[in-house]
C-alpha cells in the first residue's frame, strides 16, 4: 500500500510541475481569443496565433504606409501568410482598453482566416472583414466597460483606406 501511495503522489506531483505555466501575456491572449470567438460568429480554434511586437517604422513599411495619417492610425495587423499578428511597439499591451480592443480586432481577423476565409482580394471584401472585426471589437469594449473610455471606433471605407496608402 505504501508503494502505491508514493507512486501516486509522485505521478500527481510530476503532472503539476511538468506542465508549463502560461505567461500572463499568454493567459491574456487566450482570454482575448475566447472573447473574439464569443462576440463574433466564429468557433474557438485549438491554437492562438503568434503575436510579434515590432517598431512602428517596420510595421508601417510592411503595410505600405506613405503618409502620417496611416502611420498614426495603424496599431496592429494580421498577416494571412504567416498567421501572425504584428503589433506596434507603441501600443502598451498592459493598457487594457487600447491594447485589448486592438488585439480582439486582430484576433477576429485570425478567426476569419481560421474559419476558411481567404485574404480579401479587393477593397469591398476587405471592408466587410474590417467591419466585422470592428463590430466584434466594439462588443468586447462595450461588455468590458472600455467603450466609454475610448469613445467610438472607426468605420472602414474604401475612400479613407485609399487615403492611407497614397
Amino acid at each position: 500500500m505504501k508503494i502505491v501511495t508514493i507512486c501516486l503522489i509522485s505521478i500527481l506531483a510530476f503532472n503539476v510541475y511538468a506542465k508549463p505555466h502560461p505567461s500572463p501575456l499568454d493567459q491574456m491572449l487566450g482570454e482575448l481569443l475566447e472573447s473574439a470567438a464569443k462576440y463574433s460568429k466564429y468557433d474557438m480554434p485549438d491554437e492562438a496565433p503568434i503575436i510579434k511586437v515590432m517598431a512602428a517604422g517596420e510595421l508601417n513599411r510592411m503595410l505600405g504606409c506613405k503618409n502620417q495619417k496611416c502611420m498614426d492610425n495603424v496599431g496592429g495587423y494580421y498577416n494571412y501568410t504567416d498567421r501572425t499578428i504584428y503589433v506596434d511597439e507603441r501600443i502598451n499591451l498592459i493598457e487594457p482598453y487600447l491594447a485589448n480592443g486592438l488585439l480582439v480586432h486582430e484576433l477576429t481577423h485570425y478567426l476569419q482566416h481560421h474559419s476558411g476565409q481567404e485574404p480579401p482580394k479587393d477593397c469591398e471584401a476587405k471592408r466587410k472583414l474590417e467591419q466585422e472585426a470592428f463590430i466584434t471589437q466594439k462588443k468586447y469594449l462595450y461588455m468590458t466597460g472600455y467603450l466609454k473610455i475610448m469613445g467610438g471606433i472607426p468605420n472602414f471605407n474604401c475612400t479613407t483606406q485609399a487615403q492611407y496608402y497614397s
